[in-house]
């Protein structure tokens, strides 16, 4: 039995975000979700990144081609696209033949952009 899980406190260039797609926001169960990690330097270049994701495989997971393709970029719009299709053509081999899969590249490029942006914004601000 599980009673407790603990993860180190994140540090001031850490921040963490997660977006999910869901039929109402006070529903538990999602459609599919996206998660990061991302440490920045002070230029606002990545410097390390977990990225997971949710209900576009058989099981959740990491994302080691998003987490690669984002290292050492500036987290930028530009960055933030390519992240996006870098993701998408990784889903395409998992999900190769399914029906759902139409649907899950849209779902996933908005909710990965969602993650994603909400954190630029965040910066912006700052």
């Amino acid at each position: 039995m599980i009673l407790t899980i603990e993860f180190p406190k994140l540090r001031k260039n850490q921040f963490l975000t997660f977006s999910k797609l869901g039929l109402r926001k006070a529903l538990a169960i999602s459609r599919i979700t996206t998660s990061a990690v991302i440490e920045l330097d002070q230029n606002k270049n990545v410097i390390d990144v977990v990225m997971c994701s949710g209900s576009i495989g058989r099981y959740p997971m990491r994302e080691p081609e998003v987490e690669e393709y984002l290292k050492g970029k500036i987290l930028n719009e530009e960055t933030i696209e390519g992240a996006v299709e870098v993701l998408i053509d990784s889903m395409d081999e998992r999900l190769e033949g399914r029906s759902t899969l139409p649907y899950k590249r849209i779902a996933i490029e908005s909710i990965l952009k969602e993650t994603l942006y909400s954190r630029l914004k965040f910066l912006s601000e700052v």
